[in-house]
């Protein structure tokens, strides 16, 4: 471009961009002058005052002077560098002064419209504004890729272009674009080129938040974070949460400018990148109030909130003095999750994920692993309790991965008595007897077939312990006079106690099955409860109630089937077998194989079967003699041993056996849809094989 281009150009744009010029240079000048005069000061100052007090972020009112006294940090931990440095820079506050009100200025020539005529001035080049402004045409006006935006910018410097073609592409930014420029070039050049005192961040933040420019005010206010965990600056705490009431709570008309979400990252993020080491951060007072107040508000925002509680923690050596402020913060992800009612499809979405995410991210970090103390135990049980409720709940968008990672999480911890207490007192809670209108309870029984699907049998049996507890304590509050959503209530809960014991017993004995030829079998951890007719595992399983009197399903309700079993196949239904000795294989013999087509025919015949209390059937055939049983156990010989002994090691055996097929079977998720004769009608007959190879 010749000369005369240049000058035409720049005589046409300078009346209608002068003035951004002339803003922008006013900042510049400012911050040059702080700049200058904080090089003139020495390091360290002589005696730095202890009592030194900061410029309040709001008006405080005297209800709230008492609390605004107390600083975040200790007394003792002011040091060097601190307000006093700050202090004895010349100028330091009128320059602070100024540089905001340079600043405001930038902001109100890039709100306002072009003027139609202004005196042309003199001006400078800038050269940061000038490569912004070549960027954004390039991206958003021109659609030129990331890869030929450096080219384009290479090549207008190469050229050195004038002052005039730098007003012309700024002249050609549409108003909003230009606006975003103005004030990212202005933010970015304060923050590079003063020093990050709150003071003066605090000012910049309020004009940005007045302003509601959003990416401004979260990086301000990023800035600000960082620097009011610094304990030089001695801040206080009504200062930090003037910052989050500000920025996150509306007392106007408009929508608060900074979500719940977006404030809690930033907080992460200034506690990692603090200099101060982050478990004294996450301990603040002022800071644990602040995770309180979005715990109420935003789930989701809280549980990445205690997700950077817990990674600082998992990095510091001072990790079991601050682990019970991360012990407190996972049982309230259980009171927010499971408190939370009943939500909308999206809500509940959103907080399954977060809740999800939280628990293997703990997990990650290694808080899966117990210690012994007290408060890692709450910690691991808590995790596991959440692990086993998003894993029940079925949310389609959370992903084949991260429900694969949640049962990892589960087999890879190992459950106590107590462990999923937590989750039953919510489950279940406590008023729901008195007022049963206000409560919602939860079906435990759902849960654990979900562990059973998955062969968590420890977990299983784990959650029946605390269940039935939790059930009796519930029950023990019946009232004197019951009114009907009462009565349905207790209803319910005796009957789903009596399906829980019932459950629980099979849970030992699948457990067993599961445990006996593991390589680290001890021996010691089992025994025979003679009531329960199973080997029993001492710790985590506890007996539960074994004398309680199970209503199994009568043999009505297998009339329908009887007769669809004698005319399909020919041969009489078995009779109900009350002795141990071994049935008549003439008069009751059952054919060992069946063709597709009849079993077909009998299966979906008896589908009305599911819904008895007890429905758990399987499809059984009975062997000719003991020959045709399982093997005896290696420990069970014969050599030395009296009939009557043979016999009961046998029967011990037998049902040993009986315990492994009935787990294989549900293991393949067939319980409660394969019919044939029930377990209590089944109890008295010497040994029954399983046909499962007609269900492959």
């Amino acid at each position: 471009m010749s000369n005369n281009g240049s000058g035409q150009s720049r005589q046409s744009a300078d009346p209608q961009t002068s003035c951004i010029v002339e803003a922008f240079a006013s900042l510049r000048a400012k911050c040059r002058e702080l700049s200058a005069a904080r090089k003139q000061v020495k390091t360290q100052p002589d005696e730095p005052r202890r009592n030194s007090r900061n410029v309040a972020l709001a008006r405080i009112t005297p209800a709230q002077r008492a609390f605004a006294l107390q600083p975040m940090f200790p007394a003792g931990w002011g040091l060097p560098h601190g307000v006093d440095y700050f202090r004895s820079i010349p100028g330091f506050y009128s320059s602070t002064r100024a540089i905001c009100n340079a600043f405001k200025g930038v902001v109100r020539v890039a709100n306002s419209g072009w003027p139609e005529a202004r005196v042309s001035r003199q001006t400078q080049r800038v050269p940061p504004l000038f490569e912004l402004c070549v960027k954004k045409i390039a991206m958003c006006i021109g659609g030129c890729d990331e890869e030929d935006m450096e080219d384009v910018v290479g090549k207008m410097e190469r050229e050195e272009k004038e002052l005039g073609d730098l007003l012309a592409v700024y002249e050609s930014i549409p108003p909003h674009y230009r606006r975003e420029i103005m004030t990212a070039h202005a933010v970015n050049h304060i923050l590079d080129t003063c020093p990050h005192h709150p003071s003066l961040l605090t000012a910049l933040w309020e004009t940005a938040l007045t302003e509601r420019l959003l990416r401004e005010t979260e990086k301000i206010l990023h800035a600000l974070l960082v620097a009011t965990f610094d304990p030089t600056y001695q801040c206080h705490e009504v200062q930090f949460f003037t910052l989050f009431d500000k920025s996150c709570r509306s007392r106007s008309k408009l929508d608060p400018l900074v979500s719940y979400r977006s404030y809690s990252n930033i907080l992460v993020s200034a506690i990692e990148e603090s200099t101060t080491d982050p478990t004294i951060l996450w301990s603040l007072d002022c800071v644990q109030g602040v995770g309180q107040t979005i715990r109420r508000e935003d789930f989701e925002a809280y549980a990445h909130f205690c997700v950077g509680i817990a990674r600082a923690f998992s990095q510091s050596p001072r990790a079991e003095e601050v682990r019970p402020h991360l012990a407190s913060a996972t049982v309230s992800m259980i009171t927010c999750f499971l408190g939370a009612g009943t939500m909308s499809p999206e809500h509940l979405s959103s907080h399954h994920h977060a809740a999800s995410e939280f628990v293997c991210q703990l997990h990650a970090l290694g808080y899966t692993v117990r210690s012994g103390s007290v408060t890692n135990d709450i910690i691991v049980e808590s995790i596991i309790c959440l692990a086993l409720y998003c894993v029940s709940l079925s949310t389609p968008d959370l992903g084949q991965d991260m429900t694969d990672a949640l049962f990892d999480v589960l087999r890879n911890t190992v459950p106590l008595t107590e462990t999923y207490f937590y989750l039953v007192q919510f489950a279940l809670p406590m008023g729901a007897v008195k007022v049963p209108e206000l409560w919602i309870t939860h079906d435990v029984l759902e849960w654990g077939k979900v562990l059973r699907k998955n062969r968590l049998f420890a977990h299983e049996a784990a959650l029946y312990v605390a269940s039935l507890e939790r059930i009796d304590e519930l029950l023990a509050q019946r009232p004197l006079y019951i009114r009907p959503p009462q009565a349905q209530l207790i209803a319910k809960l005796e009957e789903m106690r009596a399906q829980i014991v019932y459950r629980a017993k099979k849970t030992e004995r699948f457990y067993f099955s599961e445990e006996k030829d593991s390589v680290g079998m001890d021996a010691t951890k089992w025994r025979w409860e003679e009531t329960a007719e199973s080997w029993v595992r001492r710790l985590p399983v506890q007996v539960v109630d074994s004398d309680e009197d199970i209503d199994y399903p009568t043999a009505s309700a297998f009339d329908p089937f009887i007769e669809l079993y004698t005319n399909n196949t020919g041969t009489p239904y078995p009779s109900r077998m009350t002795t141990p000795t071994q049935p008549d294989e003439s008069s009751h013999t059952i054919p060992q194989e069946f063709d597709a087509q009849t079993l077909s025919t009998l299966l979906s015949a008896l589908q009305h079967l599911v819904d008895q209390p007890h429905p758990t059937f399987i499809l059984l055939a009975l062997p000719s003699s003991k020959s045709d049983g399982p093997p005896m156990d290696k420990c069970c010989g014969n050599d030395g041993l009296t009939d009557e002994e043979r016999d009961r090691r046998w029967e011990h055996s037998k049902r040993a056996w009986w315990a492994m097929q009935q787990a294989e079977i549900e293991s393949l998720g067939w319980e409660s849809q394969f019919v044939a004769c029930d377990f209590a009608n089944a109890r008295g007959c010497s040994i029954l094989r399983v046909l499962t190879s007609q269900w492959s």
